[in-house]
C-alpha cells in the first residue's frame, strides 16, 4: 500500500527531520536532514520513522520511467 510511480525525474532533499524511502524490491534508504535522492520513475513510498513531522523539498522534471 502507498507505492506509486511518476513520469518524472525527482530530486528530493530532507530539510528537517528524517524520512525513509522504500523501493519496490524491498530496499530502504534512510535520509536525515541534508540527505538527498534522485529517482527516475521508480516505484516507491515514503515513511516517516519519527513522531515529529519531516519537511522535504522536491523538484520534479518531466521524464520517462526507468
Amino acid at each position: 500500500a502507498g507505492m506509486h510511480t511518476g513520469d518524472t525525474i525527482d530530486y528530493g532533499s530532507v530539510v528537517r527531520g528524517e524520512m525513509t524511502l522504500e523501493l519496490e524490491g524491498g530496499q530502504k534508504v534512510h535520509l536525515r536532514q541534508g540527505g538527498c535522492i534522485v529517482q527516475n520513475g521508480t516505484r516507491h513510498r515514503w515513511r516517516n520513522p519519527l513522531t515529529e513531522p519531516c519537511l522535504m523539498a522536491f523538484v520534479s522534471i518531466g521524464g520517462k520511467r526507468a
